[in-house]
């Protein structure tokens, strides 16, 4: 142990006073108060009030001017050692530079409790008031502050000594004295701890607003400081709410500071383990039917009617995990509708939005990619406006709401944004049209990206079907599943917006590459284009995307001159700013469900990133209305350092209405200088070859 290193000699009083304990602290004064330095681990931390009405406090004189206080408390000990410069007496009104031991320019500063101590110290000492006993010198009124850092500490322990003095005291305790917060992922959202402060002492203590302090304060924020500018008697209690926001991986410490004058006064020690969690990674699926009301899969059987809403249970289900999970991605179709009406789907629990998913008219079959976050019990609702209609939903993925999915699933994928580019067009590659009931693969080489990416983030448009189909996008391994990507009909062009899972080719024809497929349905030929837009990695030394789920909301509608001006005329470029509501300093992307209402002719509307240095408009589509049509389509966007999307109409005019399903953003304390928005060096991927083959068996 220790406690009071270095030879001390001279005592003059053979025995200590002891002061018996009382009920409450009362002039003359004797105490001993310890603001415990944070995160130390020479000292215990915490704040300690050793007075009359807890303890038993002992001081023990040195000839040579020096003292020893003790004090204990239930077995609880601590003590102090304090020695004037070397050749000195202390004097009253003075502030000594201290250090241990003693010598001509400092005083001599120990401190020890619960069987430690300090080997070396360095601080300072105020002697606020110093009556000795003339025949023995010894000290009978003594009154001091203290500030005291032990060894390599960071911080200093401070306090207040009384003995027998006249002059009061303040101090504190806390309840607890430290926050451990475990394991928690990197997010500005952990998990918050609650310290009860209780003033001591004889005087009011004042306090100040609390402070962070110590190696990693910004991961960690002060929630409520119930505290600050108040000034509580002896007895009286605040509270400090904190929460840690841990931005790094490991070991995380701070500390709060409640200061209570001179940059002294209680602090709270913090620590939490950070970890690089799930939230916000996307969890790719095999596709998988969870509702038809044709036959009742999921729901009741049959049509959803006017003005009517259905409950589906998405969670537990398809590959879904029963918890952990804060969106789903679903490929949604209706069929059969009785009456011109759109379908909106939702989170259960929540009033519905006014937004849209599908806007469709009587007898159309038609689907997109929805997006939507889990309600309540794990459920989604869907409701349709007019008529009625039959609605199937295909899970294709999920996102994760919190790290509880890593257990049984792993690590999840977070999104890279590319220049949305071309992949696939079969009007202007191989050999036209892919044919009724064949399937087309496609490799794509991404580089040092390829063993990485587990699903690519697509537009898929069947243009100019010779009959009514379907297509199914898969990774290309085996047979294609019973689930359909997009419905067409003939002569009609048919986007969706898919995350299609992919398989690393193993062929001599792709080895190595990232490979999905394409497969129609149908018992005639249709061209198929294929743009990417990003894709999901698992890439643990860059920062992708990760995404934040929110009620679907309407953020354009020009209709109405919301966040556009007006319908969108012939060869202009239109553009819709985000809400600061929604997008955040760290979010680069969004999720979006644009919509087409009755254009004047035959159209393309293209969607990309808005005020990025050398991005211009991209030869790609987002949707494909016709004339007089209202089309929805999902689409997955960047945005622009001024949260900015472009919004691009080919010919004729039409109004455009904007949803947004969610952010994409950058990991909680990855910081933007990252590269993992728009990325350069992905923006042209290399094509691999294409294989066609014919489905065998049904």
């Amino acid at each position: 142990m220790r406690l009071f290193a270095g030879a001390v000699t001279g005592i003059a009083t053979a025995a200590a006073v002891l002061i018996p304990t009382a009920a409450q602290a009362a002039a003359p004064y004797t105490a001993f108060t310890v603001n415990g330095a944070p995160n130390s681990y020479v000292l215990p931390g915490g704040s300690r009030v050793f007075d009359a009405t807890n303890s038993t406090i002992a001081l023990q004189s040195y000839t040579e001017g020096g003292m020893r206080l003790s004090a204990s408390a239930s077995g609880n000990s601590w003590g102090m050692s304090i020695i004037p410069p070397t050749g000195a007496q202390f004097a009253v009104g003075t502030r000594y530079d201290a250090s241990w031991p003693a010598d001509g320019s400092h005083a001599g500063l120990n401190l020890g409790g619960e069987g430690r101590g300090c080997g070396t110290a360095d601080g300072w000492i105020t002697i606020k008031e110093l009556v000795r006993d003339t025949d023995t010198n010894a000290v009978t009124s003594f009154a001091a502050s203290y500030g005291l850092r032990c060894d390599t500490a960071l911080a200093a322990n401070t306090g207040e000594i009384r003995y027998n003095s006249t002059l009061g005291y303040s101090g504190v305790t806390l309840n607890p004295d430290s926050l451990s917060y475990g394991y928690s992922e990197l997010t500005p959202d952990g998990p918050q701890k609650t310290v009860t402060v209780t003033a001591g002492g004889s005087d009011s203590t004042t306090f100040d607003q609390a402070q962070l302090i110590g190696a990693h304060p910004r991961d960690f924020a002060v929630v409520t400081d119930g505290c600050a500018g108040k000034t509580l008697n002896p007895g009286q209690t605040c509270s400090v709410t904190v929460k840690t926001t841990p931005r790094q991986t490991g070991s995380r410490t701070a500390s709060v500071l409640l200061p209570t004058g001179d940059g002294a006064g209680p602090t709270i020690s913090l620590h939490v383990e950070g970890f690089i969690g799930a939230v916000g990674t996307y969890y790719p699926r095999t596709p998988a039917r969870l509702m038809d009301t044709r036959n009742g899969t999921g729901v009741r059987k049959g049509v959803l009617g006017k003005q009517s809403t259905v409950s589906l249970q998405v969670t537990g289900r398809g590959g879904v995990p029963s918890t952990g999970v804060s969106a789903v991605v679903l490929n949604v179709t209706v069929t059969s509708p009785t009456w011109a009406s759109y379908l909106t789907a939702y989170p259960t629990g929540q009033s519905r939005p006014t937004a849209s998913n599908l806007n469709y008219p009587k007898g159309w079959t038609g689907a997109n990619s929805v997006t939507v976050p889990v309600g309540a019990g794990g459920k989604v609702d869907f409701y349709n406006h007019s008529g009625s209609t039959h609605v199937i939903a295909d899970v294709v993925g999920f996102y994760a709401g919190s790290s509880s999915v890593m257990s049984s699933l792993g690590t999840g994928n977070e999104l890279i944004r590319t220049v949305p580019s071309r992949l696939m067009d079969t009007r202007t590659d191989g050999d036209g049209k892919l044919p009724g009931g064949y399937w087309i693969r496609q490799a794509v080489d991404y580089g040092e990206w390829n063993s990485f990416i587990q699903a690519f983030a697509v537009n898929i448009t069947a243009v100019s079907p010779g009959g009514h189909g379907y297509l199914s996008a898969w990774n290309g391994a085996g047979d294609p599943p019973n689930t359909s990507t997009l419905n067409f009909s003939p002569g009609t062009t048919v986007p969706n917006m898919a995350i299609v899972p992919v398989q690393t080719c193993y062929e001599s024809w792709c080895y190595g590459m990232p490979m999905y497929g394409v497969y129609n349905g149908s018992n005639a030929g249709t061209h198929i284009v294929v743009d990417i837009v990003g894709f999901f990695e698992t890439r643990s030394d860059v920062s992708g995307l990760r995404f934040k789920p929110i009620k679907p909301t309407r953020i354009a509608d020009s209709r109405i001159a919301q966040g556009l001006p007006g319908a969108v005329g012939a060869g202009v470029t239109a553009t819709v700013t985000t809400p600061s509501t929604i997008a955040g300093p760290d979010t680069l992307g969004l999720s979006l469900n644009v919509t087409a209402v009755s254009p004047t002719a035959n159209t393309y509307v293209t969607v990309w990133p808005a005020g990025v240095s050398g991005i211009g408009r991209p030869g790609v589509s987002s949707l494909n209305p016709s004339k007089g049509q209202i089309v929805p389509n999902a689409v997955i966007t960047g945005i622009g350092p001024e949260d900015a999307f472009h919004v691009y109409n080919n010919m004729g005019s039409t109004h455009i209405l904007v949803d947004v399903a969610g952010t994409y953003d950058l990991p909680w304390g990855s910081g933007t200088a990252i590269g993992a928005g728009l990325r350069p060096g992905t923006q042209a991927p290399t094509l691999g070859t294409t294989t066609v083959s014919r489905r065998s068996g049904p």
